[in-house]
């Protein structure tokens, strides 16, 4: 059986268990040391066959039952990638008297075999989460999105009160500046006039804004850092967009790393939990 049919079994079976709480129903389709992992650390949430399904079946009880209705839908087929797999999706949660929630998201899986090794719940550029949660004062919508990052995939909180929620650079050439990120990790930007450009759905949504100031770490400036599943390809694809490397890839207790600047300056950090 590919794997399309093993995820297509295993989604329908867990559209069942949701209803009628046999959790022991999915352990067949994950591997004995399944991990589901958290987005930008080195540990999983949870590793482990019985360790994931006590996980979930804890979270939907605390979130998902608290709702009326739930209604899921697929928004693209699956797309395989080797061993891995894709698909985007939309859950629609309705309760009395309260407006509907609806989350989208993209639902990735590791597959060995035939068994789910890995759900990896990352915003970043290989395993890039494409999740948007409206009405995100909903009750319960803290929680349930968590449910869902195991189940369909990362899903991106957006606007959630007192969390951060946009980040801003100088840039001393901003022309540069879009030629540099759409270069080396894909991004798209909106022009807000000739001093400033926005991008959005790269983890976070920000924005760059005209200066003659840099930021970095030797000036006591936060550094922003990047997750890569390829952290060499990474560093030459920078390299060779004109960025500059500060330090190059070295061990750290969460994987290994590297740092390096933009066209303005501006410094960064790239991370790994892959050991080649």
């Amino acid at each position: 059986m590919g794997i399309v049919d093993l995820f297509k079994s295993f989604a329908a079976d867990l559209e069942i268990t949701v209803r009628d709480d046999n959790w022991l129903r999915l352990e067949k389709y994950l591997a004995e040391d399944a991990t589901y992992v958290n987005v930008g650390g080195p540990d999983p949430k949870c590793k482990g066959r019985a360790s994931v399904t006590t996980y979930l079946k804890e979270d939907v009880s605390n979130t998902d039952r608290r709702f009326d209705t739930r209604t899921l839908i697929a928004l693209t087929p699956p797309k395989v990638d080797g061993n891995s797999l894709s698909r985007r999706w939309r859950c629609t949660f309705t309760l009395a008297e309260t407006p509907d929630l609806v989350i989208e998201g993209e639902a990735r899986y590791l597959f060995e075999g035939d068994l789910i090794k890995e759900n990896r719940r990352v915003d970043e550029e290989v395993w890039k989460s494409s999740g948007r949660l409206m009405n995100s004062d909903h009750p319960a919508s803290d929680s349930l999105c968590n449910s869902m990052f195991f189940f369909f995939g990362g899903g991106k909180i957006m606007n959630e009160h007192e969390k951060i929620n946009y980040i801003e650079f100088p840039a001393k050439d901003i022309k540069a500046t879009k030629a540099f990120f759409s270069s080396v990790f894909s991004w798209s930007f909106v022009d807000y006039g000739p001093d400033y450009v926005a991008f959005e759905d790269e983890g976070i949504n920000g924005g760059f804004f005209k200066s003659d100031l840099c930021s970095s770490t030797a000036n006591g400036a936060t550094l922003v850092v990047f997750y890569s599943n390829e952290l060499e390809s990474t560093e030459k694809k920078i390299e060779g967009a004109g960025g500059s490397i500060i330090r190059h890839i070295f061990p750290f207790p969460g994987g290994r790393r590297f740092h390096f600047s933009d066209p303005n300056g501006n410094e960064y950090a790239v991370w790994s939990d892959t050991t080649t």
